[in-house]
């Protein structure tokens, strides 16, 4: 089996681990908000809380968990991802962990299982009036089975813009771009990815966004990987949310659909 398809299915699972929320629409991602259910009417400071709050001046920081389970699939194979995420944050920094296992069934109704690498970054928050943004930095290691990775460790670096345009949306872009690591036998390209979207918050626990999403191929020659992905987070309790994350793939080796469940949890 080619490479390509199961390289897909674990990067756009891990990428999803990391995607931006904000049930509140503060300006704070969920995952560094200390405050997640502010009103669209109160300042916040940088960790989401109003501003004559002292919650997040003296805890230490909040501790999210996350699972997920995604299923991409075409007219040949289906590939079944389950994954895990915890993020710490605490005031502006954040720090992240993540990895995804892999089921692939083909046509011949034939299953095999591989392990994903693990992709842990930092990141740094910026906020000014209705623009947020983040600067992270991070690592893959290759701890992957043979079948479905390159064998080697990337490095890459990200930036991430939100901006309220009005008390319920939000426009938010992120750009990435990543050093992939050479094997012996083949020289990889290095990747750049984009995603361009808007964010809309029908109900107080309710989040809804619309994105375009782009990534380089690692490989000479490659063409762009290009999907339309449709979110939804809804907040079970304070402190719990699940989320559903549709793909449609536009390019011909991108997946026909995608589909992500996850389940997750903040501690603080």
């Amino acid at each position: 089996m080619s490479l390509v398809k199961p390289f897909l299915a674990l990067f756009f699972t891990s990428i999803a681990l990391f995607s931006y929320v904000d049930n509140d629409l503060d300006g704070v991602d969920d995952k560094d908000d200390l405050c997640p259910n502010t009103s669209f009417s109160e300042l916040v400071d940088e960790n989401g809380c109003p501003q004559n709050n002292t919650h997040s001046i003296n805890n230490l920081g909040s501790l999210t968990l996350q699972v997920n389970n995604s299923w991409q699939f075409d007219t040949n194979t289906t590939f079944d991802n389950y994954g895990f995420s915890l993020y710490y944050a605490y005031a502006d920094w954040s720090f992240s962990l993540a990895n995804a296992q892999q089921s692939t069934l083909d046509n011949n109704n034939q299953t095999s299982q591989a392990r994903g690498d693990l992709y842990v970054d930092m990141g740094y928050n910026f906020k000014h009036e209705k623009l947020q943004s983040r600067v992270t930095m991070g690592t893959k290691i290759a701890i992957a089975n043979e079948s479905i990775g390159t064998g080697e460790d990337d490095y890459y670096t990200a930036l991430s813009l939100n901006y309220l345009a009005h008390d319920n949306l939000a426009i938010f872009s992120n750009f990435t771009y990543t050093f992939v690591g050479d094997t012996p036998t083949i020289n990889y390209q290095n990747s750049f990815a984009y995603g361009l979207g808007i964010v809309y918050l029908p109900t107080e626990h309710w989040y809804s966004s619309l994105s375009f999403n782009q990534a380089d191929s690692i490989y000479t020659n490659g063409i762009p990987y290009q999907s339309f992905s449709w979110y939804n987070s809804y907040t079970i309790k304070h402190d719990y949310f699940i989320g559903v994350n549709y793909s449609y793939g536009l390019d011909e080796l991108s997946f026909d659909h995608s589909l992500t469940l996850s389940l997750g949890a903040t501690f603080e």
